[in-house]
């Protein structure tokens, strides 16, 4: 918790790591919830997010540690039905570099991504092959405006 902490303190769009990947369903013992998760995002019912996501992270308060940055956003399926895994990186320099995963929770009805860290919550409104973000704290301020796109 200390790192996510930091990450807000620091501005970085990250929350905890979470380090990995839960490992593929076993062909011989086939789980009822494992091909759920990835067919329930893509249904009409709830927009299919998982992939990757590219744009910007800017502050809204200045001045502060907050940077602004370009950001990519690996979505995957989490562990149960609605949960995503945003696995978030910053570009410094070209490359990505690691800020931490994300634990969502698809909201189908609204159409949104809730990601709830201990300082406060990114909520991303998803609209097509577009997501518009916030980081609100937990004393209402809004320190983020995040705006990304599916880049594949």
């Amino acid at each position: 918790m200390a790192y996510m902490t930091i990450c807000v303190m620091l501005a970085c769009a990250a929350g905890c790591h979470a380090g990995g990947s839960s490992p593929p369903a076993s062909p011989a013992a086939p789980s009822a919830a494992a091909p759920a998760a990835p067919a329930a995002l893509g249904d009409p019912a709830g927009p299919p997010v998982i992939g990757v996501w590219r744009g910007t992270s800017q502050c809204t308060v200045r001045p502060s540690p907050c940077n602004d940055e370009i950001v990519v956003y690996h979505v995957s399926a989490g562990a149960g039905p609605d949960e995503l895994a945003v696995q978030a990186n910053k570009v410094v320099d070209g490359r990505e570099e690691d800020m931490g995963t994300l634990h969502c929770r698809l909201q189908r009805a609204e159409r949104r991504l809730r990601c709830p860290i201990e300082k406060g919550v990114f909520v991303y409104a998803i609209d097509g092959d577009r997501m518009h973000g916030t980081l609100d704290l937990t004393d209402g301020t809004r320190y983020r405006v995040i705006e990304v796109e599916r880049a594949r």
